[in-house]
């Protein structure tokens, strides 16, 4: 119950035998809007991250546009040389996920930049991965 202070989240936290517990939680839901199909839409722009992540082979990266935006998401290696276009296309807004497939690329850590193109401006980010094969 939300109204409920006397609630305790437990966390095992691996080779102790002891627990770590956070008290006296107050847990809420964050609802921007919600459009009349029950869609939920998102306020702005964002490059929310890939998982899993490290990853073997595939990869899904997610990210949250505020409306019908152009996204570009390259892959680049740590030298900073283009590796990959994921995807070059139009999405309606909200929240999104695209495959990636490393393929024939090495084990490593990689970057992958989102440029989106917005009628107000541009958005972009930047985040790791890394590729285990």
């Amino acid at each position: 119950d939300p109204s409920d202070f006397d609630c305790r989240l437990a966390f095992n936290v691996g080779l102790t035998a002891e627990d770590v517990y956070l008290a006296d939680i107050n847990v809420t839901q964050l609802v921007t809007s919600v459009e009349k199909s029950g869609v939920q839409s998102v306020a702005e722009y964002k490059l929310i991250g890939n998982y899993p992540n490290p990853f073997n082979e595939a990869t899904k990266i997610c990210f949250s546009l505020a409306g019908k935006s152009l996204v570009k998401i390259n892959v680049y290696n740590l030298l900073g040389e283009l590796q990959d276009t994921i995807c070059f296309t139009d999405f309606s807004a909200g929240r999104h996920e695209v495959n990636f497939h490393a393929g024939g690329l090495a084990s490593g850590v990689y970057f992958y930049r989102m440029e989106v193109d917005t009628p107000t401006g541009s958005y972009q980010d930047v985040q790791k991965m890394i590729y285990v094969k």
